[in-house]
């Protein structure tokens, strides 16, 4: 049985986030933060980077990235294409 309480997904399309999906009930506030060292504002972007980081009643959680090439080309492959 999964100790997992509420799960958070976060939909990022080409490189935008464009939904994050919460459990029905679930209280929960998400802040995604992108940094690009091509945006304009680069510089603040890092300096909250390492406040975030620093902030000791925050800590990181172990996530999944989601693909599904590997899966495509196995079939792929054993499709003979």
């Amino acid at each position: 049985m999964s100790s997992i309480q509420n799960k958070v997904i976060v939909i990022v399309r080409d490189g935008v986030l464009t939904d994050v999906r919460i459990p029905k009930g679930a209280s929960i506030e998400v802040e995604a933060l992108q940094i690009d060292k091509d945006y304009p504002d680069y510089e603040k972007l890092r300096k909250y980077e390492d406040k975030i980081y620093e902030d000791e009643t925050m800590y990181s959680v172990d996530f999944e990235s989601v693909s599904f090439e590997d899966e495509q080309q196995e079939g792929e492959a054993e499709n003979g294409d």
